[in-house]
């Protein structure tokens, strides 16, 4: 009898030892609406005079304006590019820039200028959105314009690209 107690209890043991444990995990996510750029204000180099022999305008993210060479800056007629980045609250921003020279054709003819040392400040209240979930940047660049052959009279426009990361 001993020995049909010892091996019903063996077997207990072993049926309890083979029985499968589980537990149900859960799972979440959360879905955001995509971060939205709109230009607010363009990069705008204003009227240059270039007196003939060309030179060099930066415009700073700050909104500031050098020139260079034999041209003159009308006062106030510049700018920096600004953007305005909506999107979800607490990421920090990365602006990537062009990094060659982009040029700018002019309205009534084939001829060129060029602008380059593409620059950005992210404010630094803005620089995790600021719990607001919205950030400016401000964006500047180096002109480049040749002599009167080169760059005659005219309107010059283009375009660049910046890409905004949110990390």
């Amino acid at each position: 009898m001993k020995t049909v107690i010892s091996a019903l209890s063996l077997l207990f043991t072993v049926s309890a030892l083979a029985q499968n444990s589980s537990i149900v995990g859960q799972i979440r996510t959360e879905i955001l609406a995509p971060a939205t750029v709109s230009e607010k204000e363009i990069l705008n180099f204003g009227v240059i005079i270039n007196e003939s022999g060309g030179g060099m305008v930066r415009i700073s993210p700050r909104n500031e304006c050098v020139t260079s060479g034999e041209l003159v800056q009308s006062e106030g007629m510049y700018s920096a590019g600004k953007f305005e980045l909506k999107g979800f609250e607490g990421n920090l921003i990365s602006v990537v820039l062009p990094q060659n020279s982009l040029s700018l054709k002019r309205d009534s003819g084939g001829e060129k200028v060029t602008v380059d040392n593409f620059t950005a400040t992210v404010s630094e209240n803005d620089q995790n959105r600021n719990g607001r979930g919205q950030a400016e940047i401000s964006i500047g660049g180096t002109l480049h314009i040749g002599n009167w052959s080169e760059s005659p009279a005219g309107i010059y426009t283009g375009t660049y690209e910046v890409v905004f990361l949110n990390n």
